[in-house]
């Protein structure tokens, strides 16, 4: 039986790496950028990245990979493998190390996996060649799920995945489902020949304290000293309330599921609703996150989601579907190929991905 190892979100940096180190990566994210989470996958499918080091780097040594996985804040199981390769075809990899790992999907913030302290996975020193990093969903299907960027393939030989596609499971690369844009998971490599600690940069170069200078005269008690003239009421700080999206986007009539709403401004009393009906087991996860379950009520067709809080309120037009029960049955084909896009950002190993979610079709081919 394989143990189940919980996946902590490490923002720090290891005590000590010998040599130097680099990012290893194929997308172009960065914060501000749009990014998608890719929704679809289901038990057993596996999305893979292959890594192209410089030829000066070997002799080198697998130290972390970060990734975003998100469109669902739920706690699920991957089977994580590393391979070694001469060329970029999955098919052609052999298993360096494999292990079993929780994650905690996130919308903000980054998942980071330590090879040998997370996992005491101690992978062998790479002299040659390339290497590759995949994660299958173990005992679910859909979200959390990996975000592809919004910049285009840049590596259509780099980016896999592992699904049926009509003739048995095989290793696919993810443009021959219609899919664009890359993998947003990077490895962090450390070597001799490596100069500089490029996986220890942190982008995020903002010094400001937020502080105030200047002197206000309200009438209330807080003690800021901002120039406002409020009245009676402490500055509340809140973000304004809005809508970005919710996940997944339909359901077949009389099975509710599970939904995640992404937003801004959700604060303690805030209440969702779609078609007018409020979800049941809401949780205010954080100010950009609401979970519960849709409706059971609710009738076939296209419904508003809708928050509201306080005198704000915010919502999106006929965002969920409810399917009649004989279009439900989508089979165990797998995952998505077409997407709705919103612009998002994420800090580099920090805060705020917003992201649009991918909607979910069976694996085919592009006719």
């Amino acid at each position: 039986m394989k143990a189940r190892l919980a996946l902590f979100l490490a923002l720090t940096i290891p005590a000590s790496v010998q040599a130097g180190t680099r990012w290893l990566m194929n997308d172009d994210f960065e914060d501000g950028d749009a990014v998608y989470f890719q929704g679809g996958f289901i038990d057993g499918e596996c999305w893979a990245s292959v890594y192209v080091p410089s030829p000066g780097d070997y002799p080198l040594n697998l130290e972390y990979v970060d990734m975003l996985v998100g469109g669902s804040t739920a706690m699920e199981f991957f089977d994580i493998q590393v391979f070694g390769m001469e060329s970029t075809d999955m098919s052609s990899a052999s298993s360096l190390g494999s292990s079993y790992l929780a994650i905690t999907g996130s919308n903000d913030s980054w998942n980071r996996v330590y090879f040998d302290d997370d996992l005491e996975m101690y992978l062998p020193e790479v002299d040659s060649g390339n290497v590759a990093v995949s994660l299958c969903l173990s005992g679910f299907s859909g979200y959390p799920a990996i975000a592809r960027d919004n910049g285009g393939m840049d590596h259509a030989d780099r980016n896999w995945i592992y699904a049926n596609a009509g003739a048995g499971y095989n290793w696919y690369q993810s443009n021959m489902f219609g899919l664009n844009g890359d993998w947003v998971m990077r490895l962090c490599v450390s070597g001799a020949g490596i100069a500089g600690n490029e996986c220890d940069a942190d982008t995020d170069t903002d010094t400001d304290m937020d502080t105030d200078t200047d002197s206000d005269t309200d009438m209330d008690t807080d003690t800021d000293s901002d120039t406002d003239t409020d009245s009676a009421s402490p500055d509340s700080g809140q973000e304004a309330l809005s809508l970005i999206s919710i996940t997944p986007d339909s359901m077949v009539l009389g099975e509710p599921v599970d939904v995640v709403i992404i937003g801004t401004g959700f604060y303690a009393g805030a209440e969702a609703r779609i078609g007018g009906i409020s979800l049941t087991g809401t949780e205010l996860v954080n100010t950009e996150t609401i979970s519960g379950r849709a409706p059971s009520s609710l009738p076939e067709g296209s419904h508003d989601v809708e928050v509201v809080l306080d005198d704000q309120s915010d919502y999106l037009a006929a965002a969920f579907t409810v399917l009649p029960v004989e279009s439900g049955e989508e089979g165990d084909t797998g995952c998505s190929c077409a997407s709705t896009g919103l612009s998002g950002g994420a800090a580099w190993l920090s805060l705020l991905a917003l992201v649009a979610v991918a909607r979910r079709h069976p694996w085919e081919f592009p006719s």
